[in-house]
């Protein structure tokens, strides 16, 4: 499993270059947002796709993406490359893997605990109050695992959260859905962000962070392919 992660901040000039060679709806959906802030998430979270399929040597000229039913995005006519995508404020990544994958990154800053409290079981409450005061990280934690695993099986936030218990104490790495199917987890903390990986199968974890560097030569990339064509 490869997880690429890029920081967009004050990369707006690099990024807007890349625009021109993402999808055609990529290119609609960040139009249609109005902050700056939320159209670099956007154009960076096809390009960090493109990194990571470069890192890995896949030929991502004949990128298709379509979706399934629940709008996971997939590549139709790589079947065997599962990807997942997510952002929060300044920050995207992307997990590669060979199997179904699901990522989800929060930044750890105050939430409302009441805007939550109703996707958390009874388990998981005592969890995020065991230390008599609420946990932000731990709240973040839990929500991120939910996200995550929804994003692995493809249905998003359709389910219900409160519909998936998880227990951390001490800590998840698997966790069996209804179906028994078994999954895996991997979390991580970069700066202020918490994220959580689900996978179907358990994989080595490769974390890369995506530079300036890195964009440049795909911008360079990018250009060659485009004057092929």
């Amino acid at each position: 499993m490869t997880v690429l992660y890029l920081k967009t901040q004050n990369k707006t000039k690099l990024l807007e270059q890349l625009r021109i060679y993402l999808s055609d709806e990529r290119c609609l959906k960040t139009d249609k947002l109005k902050f700056e802030r939320d159209k670099m998430l956007s154009i960076g979270a096809e390009v960090l796709l493109y990194l990571a399929l470069r890192h890995k040597g896949y030929d991502f000229k004949k990128i298709q993406i379509s979706k399934n039913s629940f709008g996971k995005p997939f590549l139709r006519k790589n079947p065997d490359i599962h990807f997942n995508i997510s952002h929060s404020i300044d920050f995207v990544i992307c997990a590669l893997s060979s199997c179904e994958i699901g990522i989800d990154v929060e930044k750890n800053v105050a939430i409302d605990y009441g805007l939550i409290v109703e996707s958390f079981s009874p388990l998981e409450r005592r969890y995020v109050l065991e230390t008599n005061a609420f946990s932000n990280e731990r709240c973040l934690r839990l929500w991120t695992l939910k996200e995550s695993y929804l994003k692995c099986i493809g249905t998003g936030l359709r389910a219900p959260l409160n519909s998936i218990v998880f227990d951390l104490e001490p800590h998840i790495k698997e966790f069996k859905n209804y179906l028994h199917e078994c999954h895996y987890f991997s979390h991580i903390n970069i700066d202020d962000y918490i994220i959580s990986i689900c996978a179907k199968q358990q994989q080595q974890l490769s974390l890369i962070q995506a530079t300036e560097q890195d964009i440049k030569a795909l911008i360079a990339k990018m250009a060659r392919i485009y004057k092929e064509i």
